[in-house]
């Protein structure tokens, strides 16, 4: 039995299932591959998969492909607090995933785009980014695609190097193999010439980071390469300070010894490069969590937290819908509680886990009050989207409570469920919901020509005649 139930990446669909994880979304997409949210049932946690392409059996495979499969287990065991774990990963014939946490917050690229990084946080950044090298350096691990868009973020300023397609592990015997391209960008002279890769190529990459978080732009506004024109015209990086005169002097000649030509003239490592970063600046180094003082599930917790606070306001204003995704509301429902406790409101989650047909039933079962339930489901039996509809007929329909009710005929709710009868286009559930209506109206006494109105009483008697 294959390990993967599609063979495409266009056979991929929400609901499906492999290994312990259901698909929720498509989060993402580029190149060869796309990233996809998932409910992680084992851990019962929200994870990000990464899928690729990758050669037929039949085709010659690259020399790094050979070697990400050999080495990739080793790049399950990085534990840091601003490095993206991987959790698994495997292989169709002609897929490959990666599954590691899903982070909410975006990316460094993202922020860069938004507007300028104020000093501080730009060093904050950059000081957790330096941490995370120096602990693949390390551990003989080579980055190889360092970018603002593989450097993640969550809702609490924390970074994480992500997108480990391009590492490898450091090794005399295949050496010659470590020298992919990555990004024309941010790569550096060695890189664009196919020559060996060390850990002083990924500070290059870093080098140019800094200079994008600082000034808001990559050199020369992306017009030109610079690790292309070092090796042209030996061109040094361009003056930060022509684009933010607010920076410190020394900061040039920092960047342009991060990002030299030559490999042995950049600094012996991250934290060596940060140093003269603070220095520059004249400030004294940035204290960061290590991973004794790191708690996962909290910072888990305080994201999920967020996009509540967030998601919920927006929900009170009159006439909103359900302001987040699929993936956000599936972190706030499977978020342990923490310090700071999320006390949900279970309308609010029941009208998201009705609208995006997830874990729905049980939210239904753990909104305790009645009229909550029928508030939250007569405002979605007139949703446009006929799939809702039907998902609310049905909680509705099956509440054994409900039936034991009895509704005046002129109850907002009857006419809701009148309207859903009209507009939902499923025979089953329009005669559900009929039956419904038999139970919780009492009988009239006497004959009335006209009970609702004319239209209501049509779309009954329709249903009434289509039921016979």
């Amino acid at each position: 039995m294959p390990e993967l139930p599609f063979n495409r990446i266009n056979e991929i669909r929400s609901a499906q299932e492999f290994k312990h994880y259901r698909l929720l979304e498509q989060i993402g997409e580029g190149g060869q591959g796309c990233v996809w949210s998932a409910f992680d049932r084992e851990h019962r946690q929200i994870v990000a998969v990464k899928f690729s392409e990758t050669p037929e059996s039949t085709e010659k495979r690259s020399p790094d492909d050979v070697l990400l499969d050999r080495q990739i287990g080793k790049l399950l065991h990085l534990r840091h607090p601003y490095i993206l774990p991987m959790i698994d990963y495997g292989s169709s014939n002609v897929l490959r995933y990666i599954i590691s946490p899903y982070i909410p917050g975006g990316s460094l690229e993202d922020v860069i785009n938004a507007g300028p990084i104020p000093v501080t946080k730009a060093l904050e950044y950059a000081a957790k980014i330096a941490s995370a090298l120096d602990y693949l350096h390390q551990r003989e691990i080579i980055h190889r695609d360092l970018k603002p868009s593989n450097i993640l973020l969550d809702l609490h300023h924390n970074v994480y190097l992500s997108d480990f397609g391009l590492a490898r592990i450091i090794s005399n015997q295949t050496q010659a193999m470590h020298t992919g391209r990555g990004t024309p960008f941010y790569a550096p002279p060695e890189q664009h010439t196919l020559s060996e890769a060390t850990p002083q190529s990924d500070l290059y990459s870093f080098g140019i980071v800094l200079y994008e978080m600082f000034t808001g732009q990559l050199p020369w506004q992306g017009e030109k390469v610079l690790g292309i024109q070092q090796l042209q015209t030996r061109d040094d990086i361009p003056d930060p300070r022509e684009l933010n005169p607010e920076l410190p002097g020394g900061l040039t000649k920092v960047l342009r010894q991060i990002t030299s030509i030559l490999p042995d003239a950049r600094p012996a490592s991250a934290g060596q490069a940060m140093q003269a970063i603070y220095d520059s600046f004249r400030v004294e180094p940035i204290q960061i969590p290590s991973l004794d003082h790191w708690d996962e599930n909290e910072i888990k917790n305080l994201n999920a937290l967020e996009i509540y606070k967030k998601s919920i306001q927006q929900w009170k204003s009159p006439g909103s819908t359900v302001p987040l995704s699929l993936t956000s509301f599936a972190l706030i429902e499977t978020s342990k509680q923490g310090k700071e406790e999320i006390n949900t409101d279970a309308r609010f989650m029941l009208d998201a886990a009705i609208s995006y047909g997830y874990m729905y039933e049980e939210w239904w079962q753990r909104t305790p009050s009645l009229s909550d339930r029928i508030s939250v489901a007569t405002s979605l039996l007139n949703n446009d989207e006929e799939d809702i509809r039907q998902r609310a007929a049905q909680l509705l329909v099956t509440d054994p409570e409900l039936h034991k009710r009895s509704f005046d005929k002129q109850d907002p709710f009857i006419k809701a469920i009148l309207k859903g009868i009209g507009i939902t286009q499923g025979t089953s559930t329009r005669h559900s919901l009929l039956m419904l209506l038999r139970k919780i109206l009492p009988p009239a006494k006497k004959w009335q020509k006209i009970v609702f109105s004319q239209q209501e009483d049509a779309v009954l008697a329709y249903q009434a005649l289509e039921d016979s």
